[in-house]
This record gives C-alpha cells, structure tokens and sequence, in this order.
C-alpha cells in the first residue's frame, strides 16, 4: 500500500488526477520466485489472474463512469 500512495502522489505532482487505487496479489519473479510458493496467501503463481484483472477493468470503468 506505501507504494500505490507514493506512486499517486507523484502522478498528482506531475498533473495527472488519481481517481483511485487498485492493488492486486501478483507473484514474484527472479531470485524471489519461491516466495511465490508458500506465505500467508498460499500458492500465488500465475497472479495476476484473468480474474484478478477483469476485477480491476470492472473498477476503473466504474470509476470512470462516477
């Protein structure tokens, strides 16, 4: 979360208005890949799922339309 507030702020600071913030579960990539495997949320390969992104569109175009 420290990190889409740090990013909104910056995209304000460069003119663009942040409508709001969306963070989904994704899993790690190069030498942090088996932490995919194992943690609080389980087996987190192949996050973002379609779902998972169909689940964020569906808020940006209801954001979108507010």
């Amino acid at each position: 979360m420290p990190t889409l507030k740090f990013m909104g702020q910056l995209f304000e600071h460069l003119g663009f208005a942040v409508l709001g913030e969306w963070a989904t579960t994704g899993e790690y990539h190069g030498q942090f890949k088996e932490f995919s495997l194992k943690g609080r949320l389980g087996n987190i390969g192949g996050r973002p799922s379609e779902d998972d992104l169909r689940r964020v569109a569906q808020q940006v175009r209801g954001a979108l339309q507010a």
